[in-house]
C-alpha cells in the first residue's frame, strides 16, 4: 500500500539491475548476456555504465596512480555503489527534465534506489567469498567459499543461503502487513548479518571440500 504499481515495478527492476551492475568492470558480467532476465534493457544499463562510467572513472584513477579499479576494485565498494546510483539518478533526472516528463521524476528516484539496494547485495553476496570485497579502504569482509569450483554439491551452500533470505523475507513481510513495518525493516536487514555469519564464517563447506576432492 505503500507504493502504485509503477513504482514498484521500477523498484525490483532497479534491484535486478543492481545486483549485476558491480561485475561490469569484467568482460564476461552477466549483464552483458542477452539472455539474462531483463533482456536489453538491462544490456543498455550495463554497457552504459561500463563506458560512460567505469572506464572513465579508471582510467583517471590510473593517471593518479590508484590501480584499483580492476574487478572486484572500485566498483565493489560502498563508494562504488554511492557513484553507481548517483550516476543514473542524474543522468534520468537531466533526461526527465529535457523531456519534460517531470511526472516520471518519482518512478527514476525509486528505480535508482532499487538499484543502490542491489548493488549492495551484490557485495554482500561477495563478501562470503573467500576473496571478499573491500567495503571501505579499511574495511574488508571476506568468508570461505571459493568460487573457483562450481560442483554439482555447491548448490547446497546457495540454497542455505537462499533459505535464510527467503526466511527472513517472509517474516519481513509478515510484520509489515501487520501493520509493523519498522519491526518488518530491522528483521530484513538482519538477513545480511546472519547470512555471512552462518555462510561465510561458522560453516566450513563440507560440501565443497567433498567435492573438491573427487576429481
Amino acid at each position: 500500500g505503500y507504493l502504485g504499481s509503477l513504482e514498484a515495478f521500477a523498484l525490483f527492476f532497479g534491484a535486478l539491475a543492481g545486483c549485476l551492475l558491480p561485475d561490469v568492470d569484467a568482460v564476461d558480467a552477466l549483464a552483458f548476456r542477452q539472455r539474462v532476465g531483463g533482456g536489453f534493457s538491462l544490456q543498455i544499463l550495463a554497457y552504459t555504465t561500463k563506458w560512460l562510467l567505469y572506464k572513465p572513472v579508471a582510467l583517471l584513477a590510473r593517471i593518479f596512480g590508484r590501480q584499483n579499479w580492476g574487478h572486484r576494485g572500485g566498483l565493489h565498494s560502498l563508494a562504488g555503489a554511492g557513484l553507481v546510483a548517483f550516476f543514473w539518478l542524474a543522468l534520468g533526472s537531466v533526461l526527465i527534465y529535457v523531456s519534460g516528463a517531470l511526472r516520471l521524476f518519482g518512478w527514476w528516484f525509486m528505480f535508482c534506489l532499487g538499484m543502490g539496494c542491489g548493488f549492495l547485495l551484490h557485495l554482500w553476496q561477495d563478501s562470503l567469498t573467500a576473496g571478499g570485497v573491500r567495503w571501505l579502504p579499511t574495511l574488508r569482509m571476506c568468508g570461505r567459499i571459493s568460487t573457483g569450483y562450481l560442483g554439482i554439491r555447491v548448490w547446497r551452500m546457495e540454497a542455505g543461503a537462499l533459505a535464510v533470505f527467503a526466511a527472513c523475507s517472509f517474516a519481513s513481510m509478515a510484520l509489515v502487513t501487520s501493520g509493523n513495518p519498522h519491526a518488518g525493516l530491522a528483521v530484513a536487514l538482519g538477513a545480511f548479518p546472519l547470512s555471512w555469519l552462518v555462510f561465510g564464517k561458522l560453516l566450513h563447506f563440507r560440501e565443497y571440500a567433498e567435492a573438491s576432492s573427487a576429481f
